[in-house]
Parts: structure tokens; C-alpha cells; sequence
């Protein structure tokens, strides 16, 4: 892990946020995904979250733009 995401950083909890449902995952991934979060003190949330983000921002630094623009309606 790159940084500890903050879940009590006030900056971070004013961000806009959106709630996904992850279902089928395999138990021996979710078993360890739970065990590393715990290793790293982090929840499971905050512990996706610090995973996502590291993932975006590797390739983002291959130089993929991962950004949607957002699109005015008519």
C-alpha cells in the first residue's frame, strides 16, 4: 500500500461518495482480503478503497486517462 486512507480525515468525508454491491466473490478471496485489511489495520472498506485507488493511480502513470467527461444535456 502506497498511503493509509484516513476514514476520519474530514476532507475525505466531504467528498461525494457512491455504495456498490459486490456479490460471488470467493470465499479464499474474501477470507484474505479480510486478513490483509486486518494486517494493515484498516477496515475492509477503507482497505478496497486504498487498493482501488493504487490500481487507478498505476495506470494513470502508464499514461491512461481515466477520466469521463461529463457531457452538458440539450
Amino acid at each position: 500500500m502506497s498511503s493509509v486512507a484516513n476514514c476520519y480525515d474530514p476532507v475525505a468525508m466531504n467528498k461525494e461518495t457512491k455504495d456498490f454491491l459486490i456479490r460471488g466473490i470467493p470465499l479464499d478471496l474474501a477470507e484474505k482480503l479480510k486478513t490483509a485489511a486486518a494486517l494493515h489495520r484498516m477496515s475492509m472498506k477503507d482497505y478496497l478503497i486504498q487498493l482501488f485507488e493504487d490500481h487507478l493511480e498505476g495506470l494513470e502513470a502508464k499514461g491512461l486517462s481515466l477520466s469521463l467527461e461529463k457531457r452538458k444535456r440539450k
